[in-house]
């Protein structure tokens, strides 16, 4: 842990890897294979009907696009947001239809349950100081990390029954 008792950084997926790496990646992934130790856990990546680990695609489109191979134990489809990434640029990602796929991560008040939702047990305070923080190991849910400072992004609260329109943003660096 480093003196300022902040976490170290953390590695990102780089952001000039495109849509033409990834197929180039896929295709030598076809031609080649991949060690059965690099297959996902809980999604593939979904291209004519064939089934592939994101990581391992994120991980050759990056020699594509930059000369190297990312190592897979940098990221996860999770917290560094590969499945999310590989989504933004037009690919489709499928949670494995296995029974013993454990999806929910919790962290501090969150609880992260599907691709598309996350619970937060709220109390007054939220609303009193019109916000709520989000865990560093949660931001990739809501792409804080790839935010502007000042950015925001519509997301939609549903407080027991009801329905509120919010925005998630980044604040400081």
């Amino acid at each position: 842990m480093p003196e300022n008792n902040q976490d170290p950084p953390r590695f990102h997926i780089p952001v000039n890897i495109t849509h033409e790496h990834i197929l180039k990646a896929i295709k030598k992934i076809d031609a080649e294979g991949f060690p059965e130790k690099n297959a996902s856990r809980k999604y593939n990546l979904l291209f004519e009907n064939k089934n592939y680990p994101p990581k391992i695609v994120l991980s050759q489109a990056n020699k594509f696009a930059n000369g190297d191979l990312i190592d897979v134990s940098e990221f996860s489809g999770g917290k560094q947001f590969a499945n999310k990434y590989l989504k933004e640029r037009g690919f489709e990602i499928r949670l494995k239809d296995d029974p013993n796929i454990d999806f929910e991560y919790e962290s501090h008040s969150w609880k992260i349950i599907s691709d598309t939702i996350a619970l937060k047990r709220m109390d007054r305070s939220s609303f009193k100081h019109r916000g709520t923080e989000v865990p560093v190991d949660i931001r990739y849910f809501f792409s804080i990390d790839s935010m502007n400072v000042g950015e925001r992004k519509d997301i939609t609260l549903f407080p027991r029954h009801s329905r509120f329109q919010s925005s998630s943003g980044r604040n400081d660096e």
